[in-house]
């Protein structure tokens, strides 16, 4: 609320670095930032090209390195000690108190970022205090929608909410490129990412990402998990591992967010949005090392 000044305040990653410490900055997308209230109103923006979060933008087929003690480190941090074993639960409890090992295991098998997971179930689930979450083992609000939220999914273990989300909410769906759900593998925001279509709040992208860099305050996963984002100036195809079949592609206009495994001959090497059969997207088989192409030309 600008005309009084009642604010909300939620860390999302580091700063950009033309941003100074001392003034105060609005912005409208979390891309382009202005010096006063008036500037924005007059699009007199400060930075000339837009600015990612990383947090915001990296993909989910991106690995997570992180400790598994690192979560129970984190719920500490609102002295949550115990699961929780009923609703309502103390506030020292939380069902998602030693459960660290299920989202790894997961990502082990569906190799989609079990931090990243781990974020959105503390996003949707008031840190794993919600009455879904711990009556219905509903850890990311699956089918709890505004109009009906109790319509949400029961399920019958915390392992069994996670591989549904990984394998048929992801994969089978927000990930997979051939879906109408899928707007990008990132969290996002209203113009690109999970966000788009997987809830009504338009800060639902940067409340998950603000939860996975709290996670990953010493940086290890954005270290290990490059990623380069823009806004394409022209047409862009993802080829198969045979550089030759087209396996989706992307609009100019669009916002695109990709995860490099390397650069050679004017080419990146990335992680494929979905799993790959045969030099074609196959999102009903296990994703196993998959990777795709990208001409570095066309990632302008």
């Amino acid at each position: 609320d600008l005309s009084q000044g009642i604010i909300n305040t939620i860390a999302i990653g580091p700063a950009p670095k033309f941003l100074k410490k001392s003034n105060v900055y609005y912005s409208y997308d979390g891309h382009y930032f202005y010096s006063s209230y008036n500037n924005l109103v007059h699009d007199k923006k400060i930075n000339k090209k837009p600015y990612y979060n990383y947090y915001q933008f990296v993909s989910h087929r991106s690995t997570s390195y992180l400790d598994n003690s690192i979560y129970d480190t984190y719920l500490s941090r609102y002295n949550i000690t115990k699961k929780a074993t009923s609703y309502p639960c103390l506030d020292n409890e939380s069902i998602l108190y030693d459960q660290a090992d299920a989202f790894f295991r997961i990502q082990n098998k569906y190799a989609i970022n079990a931090s990243m997971m781990y974020a959105l179930a503390l996003n949707e689930s008031g840190l794993g205090q919600s009455q879904y979450a711990i009556e219905y083992h509903n850890l990311f609000g699956h089918a709890a929608n505004d109009e009906n939220p109790d319509n949400a999914n029961q399920y019958s273990s915390i392992y069994g909410c996670i591989k549904q989300h990984a394998f048929n909410f992801l994969q089978q769906g927000y990930l997979n490129p051939k879906d109408t759900r899928y707007k990008g593998s990132w969290f996002g925001d209203k113009a690109s990412g999970i966000n788009v279509n997987y809830a009504s709040d338009p800060y639902w992208g940067e409340k998950a990402a603000s939860f996975y860099y709290h996670l990953d305050e010493n940086g290890i996963d954005k270290k290990k998990n490059p990623i380069k984002t823009v806004q394409l100036s022209k047409d862009l195809k993802v080829y198969a591992p045979n550089k030759k079949d087209v396996l989706y592609s992307y609009t100019k206009g669009n916002i695109v967010s990709i995860h490099i495994l390397s650069e050679k001959n004017g080419y990146y090497k990335v992680t494929s949005e979905a799993p790959i059969k045969n030099n074609k997207i196959d999102v009903n088989v296990l994703y196993k090392n998959n990777y795709a192409y990208i001409k570095k030309s066309d990632m302008k």
